[in-house]
């Protein structure tokens, strides 16, 4: 007569057998480009823009320079770092409009991506610091900046 319970070992054997959710993995570090994805002539403009591309992805300095070293060959990959770092001090130079608008643009743009995907939990986030900005910087009519500015100039 067999028995319409499980035994003992089959219940240890599927709670090994039992399938975890799979661990999230890191994303792979950022390789530099295969050779010959890029041009091996010196232009300072593409060796500049490809090693603003690698710091921002932060990969280290001697990677930076091994990977310059191999896919642009004729330009000196000291050049490349230092117009990649006028770039960085030129965009921090930019004006607190210019920053302003680009942030609200990039935000803007966060968020119809976040929409179009469904990630309401992170597209409310957005909306919540559009918000928190919102009320933090108020904008000023046309009308009052004119008269600021003429107060200013007259005094």
């Amino acid at each position: 007569m067999t028995s319409s319970k499980p035994s003992k070992k089959s219940k240890a054997a599927k709670k090994k057998t039992a399938k975890r959710p799979a661990k999230k993995k890191a994303p792979p570090p950022a390789k530099p480009p295969p050779k010959g994805a890029l041009k091996k002539t010196c232009k300072p403009s593409l060796a500049a823009q490809q090693t603003i591309l690698w710091m921002l992805e932060g990969i280290r300095a001697r990677d930076i320079v091994e990977a310059l070293q191999v896919e642009f060959p004729k330009c000196d990959p000291q050049k490349a770092i230092e117009a990649a770092l006028d770039h960085f001090e030129l965009t921090a130079a930019a004006d607190t409009d210019t920053l302003r608008g680009w942030c609200l643009e990039a935000y803007r743009e966060l968020y119809r991506r976040m929409v179009a995907i469904a990630d309401f939990p992170a597209a409310a986030r957005v909306v919540d610091k559009m918000m928190q900005y919102a009320l933090r910087y108020p904008s000023v009519p046309a009308e009052e900046e004119k008269k600021e500015e003429e107060v200013v100039d007259s005094g």
